[in-house]
């Protein structure tokens, strides 16, 4: 009879449903899924020791979501054209001042 009972406590013990839980010490994860509201999420796949509960898993963290938006345009406005062109087009005016107006022509005549 004491040998019966020996076997129904080890089964009660190791039945997942038993009084003698333990917390959970490793866990197997899936891989990080997409950042997105500056959270990431993963599942846990397994857990050891066998049949165990609980533990402390990492299941979420935070993270910086990568824009999903790029502009067009990235080239200089404006104002930087200007600024790294303005010497050309100002000795260009002069060139073509000189051939339109022949040095040494009467403007006035």
């Amino acid at each position: 009879m004491k040998k019966y009972l020996y076997i129904i406590i080890g089964l009660i013990a190791l039945s997942p449903f038993s009084v003698f839980a333990v917390d959970c010490t490793s866990f197997t994860y899936s891989d990080w899924g997409i950042c997105t509201v500056d959270t990431q999420t993963r599942t846990v796949l397994t857990s050891e020791p066998l049949n165990c509960t609980g533990g402390s898993p990492v299941v979420s963290q935070s993270c910086t979501p990568i824009p999903t938006t790029i502009n067009e345009y990235t080239g200089p406005n404006l104002d930087e054209w200007l600024l790294m062109n303005g010497v050309f087009l100002f000795l260009l005016s002069f060139i073509a001042w000189g051939i339109i107006f022949k040095p040494g022509t009467d403007l006035l005549r």
